[in-house]
């Protein structure tokens, strides 16, 4: 009676241990100070393409450094830095639905076969199927033949592991700068 009690503690602490590894992915604060520091307020250009990807409510909204910045500057700048401002939108889900809206350019639903495949495989899978690599180290392009909503979803998880995404406009394809 008392290994079955003990045995039944056992199982409960070890469910309760494995629910609380099991956290939604969080950028580091290294890469929140990098991104903070992207924007310049005198060219506003500059940090446009720097692309912000926030996963709220089963969906991933498109954002960028400087719509963030922006918001930042009319509601937000006499209350927080920058840097801990980005840092609650991304990791901490500061802003409700409508608010979400306000700040994305668009939205998809989260795809689970790609979310699986991460959680499954990792980045290196993500890494060896869906990009090309490039002439410089710390940097990927993302491969073309993929519906947008699928791009997206790939590139959230290249975010969540501290990559900078921005959109060539030249060539018409993303790349992926790794800051780790």
């Amino acid at each position: 009676m008392i290994c079955n009690i003990r045995n039944i503690v056992l199982v409960v602490i070890l469910t309760f241990f494995m629910i609380s590894c099991k956290n939604e992915l969080k950028n580091d604060s290294d890469f929140i100070e990098k991104l903070s520091h992207e924007i310049d307020e005198e060219m506003p250009l500059i940090s446009e393409s720097i692309i912000i990807l926030i996963k709220s409510d089963n969906k991933i909204y498109i954002s960028s450094i400087r719509t963030l910045f922006e918001e930042y500057s009319k509601n937000y700048k006499t209350k927080y830095s920058f840097e801990d401002f980005i840092d609650m939108v991304i990791n901490d889900n500061m802003f409700n639905k409508e608010q979400m809206e306000n700040i994305s350019v668009h939205n998809f639903k989260v795809d689970n076969n790609i979310a699986n495949l991460y959680g499954d495989k990792g980045l290196n899978y993500l890494i060896s199927e869906y990009c090309e690599k490039t002439n410089k180290n710390n940097t990927l392009f993302l491969k073309q033949n993929l519906n947008l909503e699928v791009q997206f979803n790939i590139m959230y998880y290249f975010f969540k592991n501290n990559y900078f995404l921005l959109e060539d406009d030249y060539e018409g394809r993303f790349i992926l700068i790794n800051k780790n």
